[in-house]
């Protein structure tokens, strides 16, 4: 026996059992057939992963983390050809933790909010058995249902302080590549170049906008929130490099948010800025100066298309929705009347997961609304209110139910931001600004990305959980030392 050689020990032998198969399963498709040999690497790599998933469950955490806010499993899996979905490693991690679990490898938190989703999915569920378009629900409750285990697992597996800066950074650097990709566009003008799906453009009468994978609107909310991450990243880095790394991750999501053209984005970005201020005790005249300074500078550099989409916010609102200055605007406002309506028909569950649609146009006409407003609505309209398309699709019972997870959230992050020590607690405030934000945003937004909330709801969750260990760990516990 070689000096200082150990034996392997039961997670390590598994792992190298499940590398071997999947290497012959590799070999052997493509000695069969060549073209099933993308398949096969496929195969490959979810093996390997499975092995990782198996030993390092909080890494794969990470890399889900990084995958969802890139967006690279729903871009480059329909490209490829591979069944893959955003919540393809969450299936896979919660196979291995409860592996790991069944073994006495893993003793994952407990978790009181299970019960919280659990009543959530109750409510969409009674709510999707009285739904017209059941099919639709049933996919929302499947995403749902994907939603919440990606939450849970954060909530068990990142247990210190430095797993949570860990997932920070995942969720920053993710942030941070879609905005680098979509300054680059607009830089050089290559709207023509959808950087394999990562950047599109979306035209907007004389504007374009940078949509990232998807959605302007989404794309910039998204950004914010990275923004908000990396700054409060910025300011708990110990070493140099962490923090120039942070702050340009702040500098591209801040530049991306901004060829977003997105006014919900600037919404985000002012409740960010005002309540990280406040949190820091800034003194208000340098706020203040900082805003006058950019509104002067936007008067004078930004293109005539861009003041005139942010000024329309401000512009007088007649009685009709007619009147309005902007068609966009327009809309929206006959859609929140819309899910005003449906919520007060069906108070108690709503319409059904996913049956705003379609019951939209019924309701538009009942409610009399300007017919050419009308005439421009599809059949896919949506709320743009994550609060009032969750009361007109889910009632009172599963607003109650969505609210008291975020309420939660929120309360447990503003928590660790006092009781956890101080790089920690600044950690801890980072994410409590970015879920503010968006849930800012969210106010013109529905929920038809949902990572964008869950994520920041999952960090901030964690945050509030290391802070009840602080509570009731004896002073000697490792959450008290530094983090790594």
């Amino acid at each position: 026996m070689p000096v200082g050689w150990l034996p392997p020990t039961t997670d390590e032998r598994l792992a190298w059992v499940c590398a071997a198969l999947f290497s012959v399963s590799v070999a052997v498709s493509a000695a069969s057939s060549p073209a099933s040999l993308l398949l096969a690497g496929g195969i490959l790599i979810a093996g390997a992963l499975a092995a990782v998933a198996f030993v390092q469950p909080r890494w794969v955490l990470l890399l889900q983390l990084a995958l969802v806010i890139g967006y690279l499993p729903d871009v480059f899996g329909p490209r490829s050809g591979l069944p893959v979905t955003e919540y393809t490693l969450v299936l896979l991690l919660s196979v291995a933790v409860l592996f790991r679990w069944l073994l006495g490898r893993e003793r994952p938190a407990r978790v009181s909010e299970a019960a919280l989703f659990a009543a959530l999915l109750a409510a969409m569920v009674l709510s999707a058995a009285a739904a017209t378009d059941r099919s639709a629900s049933l996919a929302d409750l499947k995403q749902l249902i994907a939603s919440a285990a990606l939450v849970l697992l954060m909530v068990g597996l990142l247990d210190q302080p430095h797993w949570l800066r860990r997932a920070m950074w995942a969720v920053v650097v993710s942030a941070a590549g879609l905005a680098a990709i979509a300054v680059f566009q607009q830089l050089t003008k290559t709207y023509d170049v959808d950087y394999f799906g990562l950047s599109t453009i979306l035209e907007d009468r004389t504007l374009r906008r940078s949509a990232g994978p998807h959605d302007a609107n989404y794309f910039g909310a998204a950004l914010v929130m990275g923004a908000a991450l990396a700054l409060y990243l910025f300011l708990a880095a110990r070493r140099a490099f962490e923090r120039a790394a942070a702050l340009g991750a702040l500098a591209a999501c801040l530049a991306a948010a901004f060829f977003t053209y997105s006014r919900g984005a600037v919404v985000a970005l002012a409740v960010s800025l005002v309540a990280a201020a406040a949190l820091r005790r800034v003194r208000p005249w340098i706020p203040l100066a900082g805003a006058v300074l950019l509104i002067g500078l936007a008067a004078v550099a930004l293109p005539s298309d861009v003041k005139t989409r942010f000024r329309s916010v401000f512009a007088p609102v007649g009685t009709e929705i007619s009147y309005m200055s902007d068609e966009s605007l327009a809309n929206r406002f006959a859609e929140n009347l819309v899910a005003v309506q449906m919520f007060r028909d069906r108070p108690l569950l709503g319409v059904g997961p996913e049956n705003y649609p379609v019951h939209y146009f019924e309701y538009a006409q009942q409610l009399g609304l300007d017919t050419r407003v009308v005439a421009s609505f599809e059949s896919g309209q949506r709320p743009h209110n994550l609060y009032l398309e969750t009361l007109a699709e889910l009632g009172v019972v599963g607003a109650a139910a969505l609210l008291s997870i975020v309420w939660l959230a929120v309360s447990g992050a503003w928590r660790a931001r006092a009781r956890l020590p101080t790089r920690e607690g600044l950690l801890a405030e980072g994410v409590f600004v970015a879920l503010i934000g968006f849930l800012a945003a969210s106010l013109f937004l529905h929920l038809s990305y949902p990572r964008y909330l869950w994520v920041p709801v999952g960090l901030a969750l964690v945050a509030g959980r290391l802070a009840e260990k602080r509570v009731t760990e004896p002073a000697s516990s490792p959450l008290a030392a530094p983090a790594a």
